[in-house]
């Protein structure tokens, strides 16, 4: 077996563990948002999200320094450096603490002054939004002191412990839903201030576990300067394009609250959920794909990097389409059984996220590349550039009364434009054959992609009424088809042979 099978196998691995993890997770958060909707009410639900948007507006800050916390602590491993591990840990846990410090600030100074001056906020609610949003800025400034010990994880390939507290941190969601729902108090208050409690409890189990397993996970003495200076000047230049893909996204929740109000902040909060859910299984495989990239590429062996990304944004745009095809034909009957009463808006904003979560799962292991040569100061430029010149155009539709599904839909723009640009950049440091990965691995996803969806879609033709009978048709006849599509244009001859090797074997019959 070559190393590169290997490392496939072990990706493959990796990653079953944790899409079992997500599962799970996915069953229990979409049953507690179930909760929550039906306790805090439309609008409160709505408010929720403008009061969490506010804050994260700032996290691009700590969303920069995840990626080079973990870079930094994978390309010594792919050399088995724990010295090397060492000192970026001990960097970033320094640094990590600054940046929660420096969000808390940004939360409570100009976060604050938004939310009480500008954000639209239903009559008589103003105190308890304003009480409720000093939990929501701690709650985050906490769930950012989790980060370098993620990226340990990570970078360390644990799956399974990744796993399991991913289930746990579910459980801490699904019991603070029941208890809101159990206690008649303000609502909203009591659900950001369980949040804050069960941020701090997940934190001491990621602090307690990587303690007591990897030794170079206690810092013993400072981090070096210069160590300091190279994660710090990774970050920044990553902190313009993060910033500016997370201000396009929580300026587009804020132009709905002050143009259409928070009714449709909660259709938008919905539809995010749905697309969050989705994000979630990408950000899993993304979390096995991800060392094994930075790896090769600290070994020195960037051909072997270059077949990975390749097979990895194959392998992330079909799980994403295996998932999004059923929920993009049958989204308003999963609608009305998850939530029951809800803004009839989320229906169309579900469907075009969902698109827009293929065109980010086909170019999530091309950014991966980016940083592992570590061309991120033309990457975020670029992705800066491109990411605000959405915003006018948003503004502009949604003063013209343009249907908002169709001013969501303008956002897939820039995600595409930033993956070919993306690939432009590598192409210009490692030898990158741009128009095999443009026709054969782009135009492929979303091509079968469209394929997939129209034969999936078949079974509404002949049942014209939704409902779980034609839910489970459609989910079986989605499945069948995105597999018979994935046999017959995505595997190669030696695959195919080897699937019915398989199934040869699985029914007793000689190949």
């Amino acid at each position: 077996m070559t190393e590169y099978s290997g490392n496939s196998r072990r990706m493959l691995k990796n990653t079953v563990f944790l899409y079992s993890r997500l599962i799970i997770s996915i069953v229990i958060s979409l049953y507690a948002s179930r909760i929550l909707l039906a306790a805090l009410g439309i609008s409160d639900f709505g408010l929720n999200a403008v009061l969490t948007s506010t804050v994260t507006a700032f996290s691009f800050l700590s969303v920069s320094l995840a990626g080079a916390e973990l870079r930094f602590m994978t390309l010594p491993l792919g050399q088995s450096d724990e010295t090397g591990f060492a000192n970026a840990f001990s960097a970033s846990l320094l640094l990590t603490v600054l940046v929660a410090l420096v969000i808390a600030l940004l939360g409570e100074t100009v976060g604050l002054w938004f939310l009480i001056n500008k954000a639209v906020v239903p009559p008589g609610r103003l105190e308890a939004a304003t009480a409720a949003y000093q939990a929501v800025v701690l709650c985050t400034a906490v769930g950012i002191l989790k980060a370098p010990f993620f990226a340990c994880l990570v970078a360390r390939e644990n799956s399974s412990a990744i796993a399991v507290l991913g289930i746990v941190e579910s459980i801490v969601l699904l019991s603070i839903a029941l208890v809101v729902q159990a206690f008649d108090v303000d609502k909203l208050i009591l659900l950001t201030s369980l949040s804050l409690a069960g941020q701090i409890l997940l934190l001491i189990l990621y602090v307690a576990f990587c303690l007591s397993v990897y030794p170079s996970c206690r810092p013993r003495n400072m981090p070096g300067s210069e160590m300091l200076k190279d994660i710090l000047g990774y970050t920044l230049w990553d902190t313009i394009g993060c910033s500016a893909i997370t201000v396009r996204q929580q300026a587009v929740d804020l132009l709905i609250n002050l143009i259409y109000g928070t009714l449709f902040n909660a259709a938008f909060a919905i539809a995010s959920k749905v697309e969050g859910a989705i994000m979630a299984f990408i950000g899993n495989f993304m979390t096995a794909a991800t060392p094994q990239i930075m790896k090769l590429h600290g070994a020195r062996k960037n051909s072997e990097m270059l077949r990975t990304m390749n097979l990895s944004c194959l392998l992330s745009a079909f799980l994403t389409l295996f998932m999004i095809v059923p929920i993009f034909i049958e989204a308003d009957f999963i609608l009305s059984v998850w939530l029951g009463n809800y803004p009839s808006s989320a229906t169309m904003m579900i469907r075009v996220l969902l698109i827009q979560s293929l065109a980010t799962a086909v170019s999530r292991p091309v950014v991966s590349v980016i940083h592992s040569i570590g061309e991120v100061k033309r990457h975020n430029l670029l992705s800066c550039s491109v990411a605000l010149l959405v915003l006018p155009v948003d503004y502009m539709l949604m003063r013209l009364d343009v249907p908002l599904w169709l001013v969501l839909s303008i956002n897939i723009v820039p995600v595409v434009l930033q993956c070919i640009m993306d690939c432009f950049i590598i192409r210009s440091v490692i030898q990158l054959d741009l128009f095999h990965f443009l026709t054969h691995v782009y135009v492929k996803s979303f091509a079968l992609g469209a394929v997939i969806l129209v034969i999936g879609a078949i079974p509404c033709l002949a049942m014209s009424e939704d409902g779980i009978l034609r839910f489970l048709v459609v989910v079986l006849h989605s499945s069948v088809s995105f597999c018979l599509v994935v046999y017959g244009f995505l595997l190669t001859e030696s695959s195919r042979q080897e699937v019915w090797r398989r199934i040869l074997k699985l029914l007793n019959r000689p190949a």
